[in-house]
């Protein structure tokens, strides 16, 4: 499944992996609100981790960590094929 998309990342152009990779950043951090709204809604800001969320929060919290690991991950592409 992966060799495809690697194959895609080295033909595709720079402008389609930036607007790839800020998609996914704005995709993880709205899945990382969702995830922490039922903290916020209980006014608790300062809270690390998702130890005090319920399991469907907590699947949302997991989910955008790997939409922004992938952000940078395509972000980083940018940048090493950019002269």
């Amino acid at each position: 499944i992966l060799l495809p998309v690697v194959a895609r990342l080295k033909s595709a152009d720079v402008a389609t992996l930036y607007a790839s990779g800020v998609a996914a950043g704005v995709l993880g951090v709205l899945l990382l609100f969702v995830a922490r709204l039922p903290l916020y809604r209980a006014h608790r800001f300062w809270t690390f981790g998702p130890r005090q969320l319920d399991r469907k929060h907590r699947r949302f919290y997991w989910l955008a960590y790997v939409a922004v690991i992938v952000s940078l991950l395509l972000l980083w592409i940018v940048w090493l094929r950019t002269p």
